[in-house]
C-alpha cells in the first residue's frame, strides 16, 4: 500500500487487492465525520475492506467507504515487528508495481501479516522467509533440485550447479546453504532455525541482489538499511 499526493483535495492510494491486483484509489485529504475514510486505515500493510466507485473504466477509483478487518496493534507496538512490516511493504511496492489479480499471493501476504501480528516467538528470520516464498509467487523461486553442500547458486538462472557461473552474480557453497535451510521453514517453525546477526544481514543482502536481478525496479529500499541496524 502506498500513498502519494494527487491534488489539493485528494491523494492517490495504491492497494494490492484480492480480486483486481494492484489498484489506485482517490482518498480525500479532508473527510467529514460521516465518512469512514480515516487515514489511520491506510498504514502500510493494513488489512482493509473497500467500497469504491470503479464505474466507467476508471483508472483511479474514488473511495466511498473503508473498514479495518484486522487491526495491527501488536505490530505497531513493537519496534522490531513494525520495522519488518515496513520492509515487506516497501519490497511489495517495488515487486508488485503492476501486479494483476493473484488470490494465492494475496492470501500469502495476508497470512504473513496476521502471523507477524499474532506471534510471540522470535521474528528474526521472518523477512528472509517472506522473501524466499515471495520469489515463488513472482516466478523466480530458487531451484534446489541440484543442491549439494558443495554447489554454487547462480542468481541469474536461479539454480545450483557444481561449478561457479561465468558472471559474478552467484553464491558460494557456504552462502547458498541458507537457501536449503529456508526451504525447510514456514512461519510457524522459523524461530527454531538459528543464524548469527552477521549471517542474517548477509542473507538479506543476497536476497536484495537476487530480486534486483529479476525485477528491474527493485532498488533503493530505504527500509533495508533500517533492518540491518535492527538486527546488527
Amino acid at each position: 500500500m502506498g500513498n502519494c499526493p494527487y491534488s489539493d483535495k485528494y491523494s492517490i492510494v495504491h492497494i494490492f487487492t484480492e480480486g483486481f491486483g494492484r489498484m489506485a484509489y482517490l482518498l480525500p485529504r479532508q473527510t467529514s465525520k460521516k465518512q469512514s475514510l480515516s487515514k489511520a486505515f491506510f498504514q502500510p500493510m493494513s488489512l482493509i475492506e473497500i467500497e469504491a466507485d470503479c464505474s466507467g473504466r476508471r483508472e483511479i477509483c474514488p473511495m466511498k467507504e473503508v473498514r479495518s478487518l484486522y487491526p495491527l496493534h501488536s505490530i505497531y507496538a513493537s519496534p522490531v515487528k513494525s520495522s519488518l512490516l515496513f520492509f515487506i511493504a516497501e519490497a511489495l511496492s517495488k515487486a508488485l508495481h503492476e501486479a494483476p489479480a493473484d488470490r494465492q499471493l494475496f492470501r500469502y501476504i495476508e497470512e504473513a501479516v496476521l502471523f507477524l501480528e499474532a506471534t510471540e516467538q522470535s521474528v528474526a528470520n521472518f523477512h528472509l522467509l517472506f522473501l524466499y516464498h515471495l520469489s515463488r509467487f513472482l516466478g523466480f523461486p530458487p531451484n534446489l533440485e541440484n543442491y549439494t553442500e558443495a554447489s554454487y547458486f547462480d542468481m541469474v538462472d536461479g539454480r545450483f550447479d557444481t561449478l561457479p557461473p561465468a558472471h559474478k552474480h552467484y553464491l558460494s557453497p557456504g552462502e547458498g546453504k541458507v537457501l536449503h535451510s529456508l526451504s525447510r521453514m514456514d512461519f510457524a517453525n522459523a524461530a527454531l532455525f538459528s543464524f548469527t546477526k552477521r549471517e542474517r544481514n548477509a542473507v538479506l543482502s543476497y536476497f536484495i541482489e537476487y530480486f534486483r536481478l529479476h525485477i528491474p525496479n527493485f532498488s533503493n529500499l530505504k527500509s533495508y538499511e533500517v533492518l540491518q541496524e535492527v538486527f546488527s
